[in-house]
């Protein structure tokens, strides 16, 4: 047997009934491990540092993540479900963690199509752009402060399709970059 310390690596199975890939973790107070079939909470047990002695987790919900990078807006996490339709966040409800589907209402949006990329603008709206796989460009005002989300689409004037899209701050606001394949140049 090898001697350990508090600070060693370690790793533990989650109490599963089936396999789950881990596919992110994120950190909001408390670190929470996002798998293919399920939303999980870790942390020291009774209120200790997470070691190889002390870690506890729980299944908080059972949804499931896509491989696209979950975005910290606030004190929650956006993430694209397992089949990458669908939009959920996960917030801190009382002991628990809770998770609500904030696509719902736009489903003509997503219908026959996955989420393959996307960034958050804070400044100046609280945005959230989403780029589809059709090519197709998508985005959320998002402000759960506010109880407001708003889902709209955008196209560009040629038909040109959305590849990627990332924020980068300038003078004091979030811009949005996109990679965009244009599909016919007239000049």
């Amino acid at each position: 047997p090898v001697a350990r310390t508090e600070d060693d690596a370690f790793f533990r199975t989650l109490a599963s009934r089936r396999y789950e890939e881990i596919r992110n973790i994120v950190e909001l107070g408390q670190l929470l491990v996002f798998t293919s079939e399920s939303e999980w909470s870790v942390e020291g047990a009774q209120n200790m540092p997470i070691s190889y002695k002390s870690v506890s987790a729980r299944r908080e919900t059972s949804h499931g993540i896509s491989w696209v990078e979950p975005l910290v807006v606030g004190n929650e996490v956006l993430f694209v479900q397992s089949r990458g339709s669908e939009v959920r966040n996960t917030y801190k409800d009382g002991d628990g963690w809770q998770s609500d589907d904030v696509s719902t209402l736009v489903g003509h949006i997503f219908e026959g199509k996955t989420v393959v990329d996307w960034a958050y603008a804070r400044r100046p709206f609280s945005v959230i752009w989403v780029v589809l796989s059709d090519g197709s460009l998508a985005s959320l005002t998002y402000d759960r402060a506010q109880d407001t989300w708003a889902w709209a689409r955008h196209s560009t004037y040629s038909g040109d399709t959305f590849k990627s899209v990332v924020v980068v701050p300038e003078n004091g606001i979030d811009v949005p970059y996109f990679i965009i394949r244009r599909n016919s140049i007239s000049y």
